[in-house]
């Protein structure tokens, strides 16, 4: 997050001359004149920054005398508030969680932060042993993007009953149970836009992909990303005075984002007397495969049957035929969450509980054209 010369100012100010040691409480500063030359700046650039740190209670303005650090002010010889950050995500080979931790080291910069790095490996427990460890190495604060939940461990969240007097802040994946600071995505308009989308494109037999929430595995069991969207997908139907149908939902039995596409769903799909001509697909990876599937079967995309991703991933980008997605910022949620972290570790109140962050539909246009397979045209039935 860019910040205003002034506030740069202001901070070098105070590392420079008063976190350092080179003055202590009482002690007057450089005049105006001297930290122009000092810092390249205007007179109205360093008397913004000297009333930053004056609403900051960091110095003391004496008319006639010049400004004064103020008493009890942290310096050198006082605590200092800690300078590590911790970052955990669930994975390490997530490219979402990756454009997260840019957006988290980024933002860290600017406010000198050194950032620990732990992944949990999706596994809850180790999550809630991950958080332990980074408040044992000194981290000041802990950017979280919490790993799913059973029903079973949301009741029991530690979120909800440990580490309460920490700065822990959530980042996309965080449930309305958890009583944190959090900076979301707004799925549930996300998957409501990408359904009027198709709507308005003339289709009106949409079918879409969801995680099992009955899984045995439980993995995603409370995917709260996914079921948002899924209520999105509903209501744009209701409002379009579209019946929601059950054999067009297509529910993945692994409850996973990476399980195996199940052929034999596809092939009922299509033998629907109705079959649907979109297919809302639970993100872009699970969209290419969707989509290698139905060329498989000769079945065009998307003269045929349009198919739809989530999140604008890398692998998905040139993909032929290119298909609709959405664009999460998931740097800008990063940058936003370190924010958060830093203003709770130097004590301030944040203004509000959650952020949510705008999810835009990409619909992506072919600069490419290419045959589809030779293979014999299947005619879906009216």
């Amino acid at each position: 997050m860019r910040r205003s010369l002034p506030q740069q100012i202001a901070t070098a100010v105070l590392k420079d001359y008063i976190e350092s040691g080179v003055l202590n409480s009482g002690d007057r500063l450089p005049s105006v004149r001297e930290l122009e030359r000092q810092y390249r700046a205007s007179r109205s650039t360093i008397l913004a920054a000297l009333g930053i740190l004056e609403q900051q209670g960091a110095i003391v303005r004496q008319h006639g005398l010049g400004c004064f650090v103020a008493e009890g002010t942290p310096t050198a010889s006082s605590n200092r508030p800690p300078h590590f950050l911790g970052y955990i995500s669930p994975s390490t080979d997530s490219e979402l969680m990756l454009r997260i931790y840019e957006g988290v080291e980024s933002a860290a910069r600017l406010y000198d932060l050194h950032v620990l790095v732990a992944s949990v490996c999706h596994d809850y427990n180790l999550e809630r042993k991950q958080v332990a460890r980074m408040i044992e190495a000194g981290c000041g604060a802990i950017v979280l993007s919490p790993t799913t939940r059973t029903p079973q461990q949301l009741v029991e969240d530690y979120l909800s009953r440990e580490f309460l007097d920490f700065p822990i802040v959530l980042v996309d994946l965080a449930y309305p149970q958890h009583r944190r600071p959090r900076v979301v995505f707004d799925n549930y308009h996300a998957g409501y836009d990408v359904t009027t989308t198709l709507l308005r494109a003339g289709h009106t037999r949409i079918a879409i992909m969801r995680l099992n929430p009955d899984s045995e595995a439980g993995f995603a069991c409370r995917h709260y990303a996914v079921e948002e969207r899924f209520r999105g997908y509903c209501d744009a139907l209701r409002h379009a005075r579209i019946p929601l149908r059950d054999e067009y939902v297509w529910t993945l039995k692994k409850g996973s984002f990476h399980a195996d596409l199940d052929a034999e769903y596809l092939d009922r799909l299509l033998a629907l007397p109705h079959p649907p001509t979109a297919l809302i697909a639970l993100e872009d990876i699970a969209a290419m495969g969707v989509i290698e599937l139905l060329l498989e079967h000769g079945v065009q995309v998307p003269e045929e049957i349009a198919v739809t991703g989530f999140d604008n991933l890398l692998p998905a980008r040139n993909f032929h035929p290119a298909f609709p997605t959405t664009l999460p910022d998931f740097r800008k949620a990063g940058e936003i969450a370190t924010w958060l972290a830093y203003s709770l570790m130097q004590g301030q109140t944040v203004e509000a509980l959650t952020y949510v962050l705008p999810v835009p539909v990409h619909n992506r246009r072919l600069s490419l054209r290419r045959r589809p397979f030779s293979r014999e045209k299947i005619t879906l039935p009216e």
